[in-house]
């Protein structure tokens, strides 16, 4: 069994759905994982253009479609403005693997984008289940949690060339890791069993991937991150725990303000607009739930969400 909880060392403070964050709309926050999803599969088109002849529809995903659903999610649109806007993207890229094949393509420099193709999917699958059953709560599968995840972690490792593997989910994940790899574990209840079901906010699958990917993002590559989702007692909890580069002291109530990053990562890249907590945050908000957060400097980060399952839904 993995661990999740920090050290009685690290510093912790709490936030409420009393604590209030400015933020331009909610559009931007709620859609952050779309917003980094698009831009990479922007990004990777572009990058295969170089190699390629481009066509009509990588154009189309590039100059149109892409920009599209940014302006959309800028201007706080409703999410079926945002769903509708995310159709052609759906459809460009299915026509753009089409003409890949016509050209005689091979699968391999593809099969980075295909994983993207499936997280849009799973993406556009989360919308409309905001869209047909907002504040609600459905029951899930953990092992579709987990393969939706590989994808993301596969994908994320293509796009670093080598730099470093993700071994997501491995039997030897409390064995020290390779020091080229990430070791990335999430449970459920403790347990790895994939045959478990759970409740969750209709939102929260693509909060659990911000947050895996904020912990590799800010942790050395060579080390683990533990993460488990636990439904006990009309609770819903979701714990993770990393070893990267932690968050000073004085800036552990910041990080959850829009658009900030603690001074100690504003050096690394990243396609994210710094307000990953926000929206976490701002969801525990919406349900009435708390965050809490641990760190200690260059030993690691630790978040805590409490959400109390509604009884209506205990009974399903």
């Amino acid at each position: 069994m993995s661990n999740t909880y920090p050290p009685e060392d690290w510093t912790s403070i709490s936030f409420g759905n009393d604590h209030k964050i400015i933020i331009p709309n909610d559009s931007i926050v709620e859609n952050h994982s779309l917003v980094n999803l698009i831009s990479i599969i922007g990004l990777v088109v572009q990058y295969w253009e170089i190699d390629n002849p481009s066509t009509e529809h990588s154009r189309n995903i590039t100059k149109k479609d892409i920009p599209s659903i940014r302006e959309s999610i800028r201007k706080d649109s409703h999410y079926s403005v945002i769903l509708d806007l995310c159709r052609p993207l759906q459809k460009s890229l299915k026509i753009f693997f089409v003409d890949a094949k016509i050209q005689g393509i091979e699968e391999g420099p593809l099969s980075q984008l295909r994983d993207l193709q499936f997280l849009l999917e799973m993406q556009i699958s989360e919308l409309d289940n905001i869209l047909k059953h907002p504040d609600s709560w459905m029951k899930v599968q953990f092992s579709d949690i987990v393969v939706r995840l590989k994808y993301f972690f596969q994908a994320m490792e293509r796009n670093a060339k080598g730099r470093y593997r993700i071994v997501f989910n491995d039997a030897t994940h409390n064995q020290t890791p390779a020091p080229t790899t990430y070791s990335i574990r999430l449970n459920c209840n403790n347990s790895d069993s994939f045959d478990q079901s759970l409740l969750i906010p209709t939102s929260f699958v693509s909060t659990i991937q911000d947050l895996m990917a904020n912990a590799r993002k800010y942790s050395p590559i060579g080390t683990m991150i533990d993460a488990n989702i636990e439904e006990k007692d009309g609770i819903f909890t979701f714990t993770i725990l990393d070893q990267g580069k932690g968050i000073p002291e004085n800036e552990l109530s910041k990080v959850v303000e829009f658009g900030y990053r603690a001074s100690n990562v504003k050096d690394i890249e990243s396609f994210g607009g710094g307000y990953g907590l926000t929206k976490t945050l701002q969801l525990c908000s919406k349900y009435d739930g708390t965050m809490r957060l641990s760190s200690k400097l260059n030993e690691g980060t630790s978040i805590q969400l409490e959400i109390p399952i509604p009884k209506e839904f205990c009974t399903q």
